[in-house]
């Protein structure tokens, strides 16, 4: 269980109260706060991880059929993705980056994903796509 400081900034989405045991790894669901430092979903999926003894998977994504979708915001994005996989090559981390295409709009990804795991952790932001992205996945999984 997560120290007591990162507990008090926990919210379950599913029903489900703990891991699921049969995960092959810890799931971070990089969608908000998209770096490897001073990022608080990213600390609490570390710390489950290293509580469960599994890898731990950074899944970020970016599609292109969402409300608000620019060419600048995905330079912004891409971007912020090559510093990413650099960041987590340095510290030993697995990362996933993804990029939607008109061939694959990443439908059931995460699902997929998180079939897998033994915990999803996201980030817990209330504006744009994410808090339907969060509803939708809960609704679809058991972890």
């Amino acid at each position: 269980m997560p120290s007591e400081y990162n507990r008090q900034r926990i919210r379950l989405v599913s029903e489900r109260k703990e891991p699921q045991p049969k995960g092959r790894y810890v799931l971070y669901w990089m969608q908000a706060y998209r770096r490897f430092d001073r990022n608080h979903s990213l600390d609490i999926a570390l710390e489950w991880s290293g509580l469960l003894r599994l890898p731990l998977v950074v899944f970020e994504g970016v599609r292109f059929d969402y409300p608000w979708a620019n060419r600048r915001l995905h330079r912004f994005f891409l971007d912020g993705m090559q510093v990413n996989r650099a960041k987590a090559k340095q510290l030993g981390i697995n990362y996933w980056p993804w990029v939607g295409t008109p061939a694959d709009n990443g439908r059931g990804w995460m699902k997929r994903l998180a079939d897998e795991a033994a915990l999803v952790v996201t980030d817990d932001y209330p504006c744009a796509v994410v808090p339907g992205h969060i509803r939708a996945l809960a609704r679809q999984t058991q972890t």
